[in-house]
């Protein structure tokens, strides 16, 4: 089973990361319970350099997908355990609806294969090595137990998002 890092070719992290610097830390670690399903409103400034696109990685820490898409995603992948809140953005007197999307983070690392470091209590990979027997049903996923930001998905995710828009980096790793 192969799997991949989910980046963003965008970044309009300095416009976004205002709206989500309260709760950015919660999203990075996967911490639910600090988090609610309330829709947030975020009217951009017109005078500010944004664009409308399929999906933003704000400061590497608070994913956020346009519903085109979310739906495409969740039409042909499993999104158990992803904590959803939805987001309408204005901007220049267009609406559009979008979801942070915040995976869990699950211990699958295989260990055997992956080469850890500790730095002062925190552990850091060299080299990734996924056990596809531990992400069980998760297609898309954060890693628990390292230092790694990076939003993990299978296959099935990496080729849907490849085919439906161009804003995704997907890298094999």
């Amino acid at each position: 089973m192969m799997f991949y890092k989910l980046q963003t070719k965008h970044t309009y992290d300095e416009v976004l990361y205002e709206y989500v610097r309260y709760f950015s830390e919660y999203c990075r670690k996967s911490e639910f319970q600090y988090l609610t399903h309330n829709e947030q409103y975020w009217k951009i400034p017109s005078d500010s350099n944004f664009e409308f696109t399929d999906f933003y990685y704000i400061n590497n820490e608070v994913p956020l997908f346009s519903t085109w898409a979310w739906d495409r995603v969740t039409a042909y992948g499993n999104t158990d355990g992803i904590f959803v809140i939805p987001v309408r953005i204005f901007y220049r007197g267009e609406e559009q609806l979008y979801y942070i999307t915040i995976p869990p983070r699950i211990y699958c690392i295989d260990e055997r294969k992956t080469v850890l470091k500790r730095d002062r209590g925190v552990y850091h990979a060299e080299n990734i090595v996924i056990s596809p027997k531990e992400t069980g049903r998760y297609n898309v996923f954060r890693i628990a137990g390292i230092d790694d930001d990076n939003i993990y998905i299978k296959q099935i995710i990496a080729d849907k998002l490849s085919e439906i828009s161009d804003d995704f980096i997907i890298i094999q790793i």
